[in-house]
């Protein structure tokens, strides 16, 4: 009996420590609040050339004067963007916005966990990221980002179908993704080993493919862009894009990004 009570809390501990990592933080500037997350709106969607704004002035808020905006997507439950490091032209991080334009933050998954030089737990260049935190309860609920949050935001533990549970299981979006694979939202990992070498562009893509064709049949890995530790790509079925995937270069792992929701459009001027 003390065994498997200490298997569960040290398994629990685990979760909590790895997870925590997990939860987003945001820079807030003139109509942001904390009051919403990425996955809620206000009712009213702003165009994919405001978000493009809103993204560069959160990296100007941040002090991030090398990167720029690279490339901005809108899905069903919230806007995507690219940061991208301009002296280098290799990807930076990623972030969402929720849909009215009013909250910004790091994307939950590979910026946060993956990310070997923004992260804002890990990389030695995360102060920014940091700089924003509003200071989400660990155990809150409501609209905010609890750790065990039971309402509107992500909880890691939530059981909620309004929020996106890290550890449980939601229904599939309309284009048939799961909204909850693996263990902690889209992150497979019976995928992850670790490598003797980085996988490079040509041999993450080629592995993200070998995984699509055995799992997501007919989903094809489309527009690589590195990130810092891992790699992102465009899922895409018969030439349309439909989500994306990251791939993290020392391990192999595969983190679907779930989140999301279904693809809406992409900013003609950032393709």
């Amino acid at each position: 009996m003390r065994r498997r009570i200490m298997l569960v809390v040290g398994v629990a501990t685990v979760a909590l420590l790895a997870l925590a990592a997990a939860i987003p933080v945001a820079a807030h500037m003139g109509p942001w609040s904390n009051t919403s997350s990425p996955s809620q709106s206000s009712g009213t969607t702003i165009s994919l050339a405001q978000a493009k704004t809103n993204f560069e002035q959160y990296l100007q808020k941040l002090g991030y004067d090398n990167l720029s905006i690279s490339e901005v997507m809108q899905f069903s439950n919230q806007f995507y963007a690219e940061a991208v490091d301009t002296t280098t032209g290799t990807g930076a991080f990623e972030m969402v916005m929720s849909l009215d334009g009013q909250y910004v933050s790091p994307e939950p998954g590979p910026t946060m966990m993956w990310n070997t030089t923004y992260s804002p737990m890990f990389g030695d260049q995360g102060a920014g990221l940091r700089s924003g935190m509003p200071g989400y309860g660990m155990m809150g609920g409501g609209s905010g980002y609890g750790m065990m949050s039971g309402g509107y935001g992500h909880g890691m533990m939530a059981g909620s179908d309004h929020g996106y549970d890290m550890m449980g299981g939601s229904s599939a979006s309309a284009s048939g993704t799961p909204t909850a694979g693996g263990t902690m939202m889209g992150y497979y990992p019976e995928t992850a080993t670790q490598l003797d070498q980085p996988l490079t562009a040509e041999t993450a893509q080629a592995r993200v493919q070998s995984w699509l064709d055995q799992n997501r049949p007919g989903v094809t890995a489309t527009d690589a862009t590195a990130f810092p530790g891992y790699f992102t790509f465009h899922t895409d079925v018969n030439g349309k894009i439909t989500g994306m995937l990251s791939i993290q270069s020392s391990t192999g792992a595969i983190w679907e990004h779930v989140w999301h929701g279904d693809f809406v459009a992409m900013d003609a001027g950032t393709q």
